[in-house]
């Protein structure tokens, strides 16, 4: 029983050593990733506050693509916003041919509104309904 009683002793100790030794570990790990977000950040928001980049895309906590704010190859700009399904549903944007706009499409991919503008001035707008009816100005 002695014998037991002094293992168990022994064993209690070792935990203790070992959960000391962890909790070092864990606030080095700590302190090394927030050293490694300060420096991050610091690279992505030098000084002046601003985040530059090319492109923002988000996604949902499954991975999929939901929104991407961006410039293109084509020189194009814009903001693209998709549902869960990863279906396109809104597109605002300035195309390189002088071209700006809105476009929503339906939860099937069918644009339903396009409102747009050119360089020219004129402007168009396009609403068409689930019944195939389209709403065009002007």
């Amino acid at each position: 029983m002695a014998q037991q009683a002094l293992e168990l002793e022994i064993l209690m100790e070792r935990l203790r050593r070992v959960e000391r030794q962890n909790r070092v570990l864990m606030a080095i790990a700590i302190v090394a990733l927030a050293v490694a977000a300060i420096v991050l950040l610091g690279q992505v928001l030098p000084g002046s506050g601003v985040l530059t980049g090319q492109r923002v895309v988000l996604t949902d906590s499954d991975g999929t693509l939901r929104a991407v704010l961006g410039v293109w190859e084509d020189g194009s700009s814009g903001l693209l916003v998709r549902d869960a399904a990863g279906h396109d549903r809104a597109v605002f944007g300035i195309w390189q041919q002088g071209i700006s706009g809105i476009h929503l499409f339906d939860s099937a991919g069918g644009s339903r509104v396009v409102l747009g503008t050119q360089d020219n001035g004129d402007s168009d707008l396009v609403v068409r309904g689930a019944d195939g009816l389209v709403f065009r100005a002007p």
